[in-house]
């Protein structure tokens, strides 16, 4: 796996780009640019498994908003 750390949308999608060999990515989430993150990521990278990490930084409420989309994603 390769950890993705907070960054803008996309030079995260950059990284994600470079780290090909990795099959499996952690995106590190925690703001409002987390579902444009993730796009970015899942655009340069459609293969890869992703699953996130927000370090307690949403709410419930956030937590209940973001999850269908991350599921549209293909987040795990």
């Amino acid at each position: 796996s390769y950890t993705l750390g907070m960054d803008a949308p996309l030079a995260t999608g950059k990284a994600a780009a470079a780290a090909r060999a990795y099959p499996l990515l952690k995106l590190k989430l925690g703001d409002r640019s987390d579902v444009a993150r993730v796009r970015q990521v899942r655009a340069a990278r459609p293969e890869a498994r992703i699953i996130v990490d927000a370090n307690q930084a949403w709410d419930e409420q956030r937590l209940q908003a973001i999850v269908p989309v991350l599921a549209q994603l293909g987040v795990e």
